[in-house]
């Protein structure tokens, strides 16, 4: 998306793939005014801040847990000078999510590799912080999180986009429909590889 990102020890360096999930969640949110949007797992802030770039008039919050993220994500929020709220919670935790409500959309590029196969993945993603990384023993705690505790936050009508790994789409599209999300799509990425779950949230 254009923009020069501080990166550093401690925070995922952003992949080209991840701007699927940044037009994704644009054209979902096209025509919206001061949109609502929340970025969890937020990292060095690639996905709120393209947003941010895109929708100047947007109320978006980005929310990240690690410290050393943080200090990346509130680097780039001033070096860039977007309207961006950084928040330090547990994505994970049910009380997190408490403090917010009729959002507009949802996005996020969470931990999604298996515990399992951190390992063996190629030398330059061993380089990752684990932290960005470890999705669980299955890799789907994030977004079973995120499905259960941050998606009732969103208005009726609105939209939720998340980055999944590859093998994942099924799963997660599940996920969307038990939190009431419907329309659900998967999109592919330039390598032909599902990397994007999509939906809105149901008026059922």
């Amino acid at each position: 998306m254009e923009l020069n990102l501080s990166v550093g020890e401690g925070v995922l360096i952003p992949r080209e793939e991840t701007e699927l999930l940044v037009r994704t969640a644009s054209k979902m949110l096209n025509g919206k005014i001061r949109p609502r949007i929340l970025d969890l797992c937020s990292g060095t802030g690639a996905v709120a801040l393209s947003l941010a770039q895109v929708f100047t008039d947007a109320d978006i919050t980005a929310v990240e847990f690690y410290d050393d993220a943080l200090k990346y994500l509130n680097c780039n929020i001033k070096n860039t000078g977007f309207n961006v709220k950084a928040v330090k919670l547990d994505v994970l935790k049910a009380e997190s999510a408490e403090k917010f409500s009729d959002l507009d959309i949802i996005v996020s590029n969470p931990p999604y590799v298996e515990k399992s196969e951190i390992p063996i993945l190629q030398t330059e993603v061993q380089k990752e912080p684990k932290t960005a990384l470890d999705g669980g023993e299955d890799g789907l705690n994030f977004y079973r999180a995120i499905s259960e505790y941050w998606f009732p936050k969103l208005k009726y009508g609105a939209a939720a986009a998340v980055e999944i790994g590859e093998g994942q789409a099924d799963k997660v599209s599940e996920f969307f429909i038990s939190a009431g999300l419907s329309n659900i799509r998967v999109l592919k990425d330039f390598n032909n590889i599902e990397r994007v779950v999509a939906g809105i949230k149901s008026n059922d």
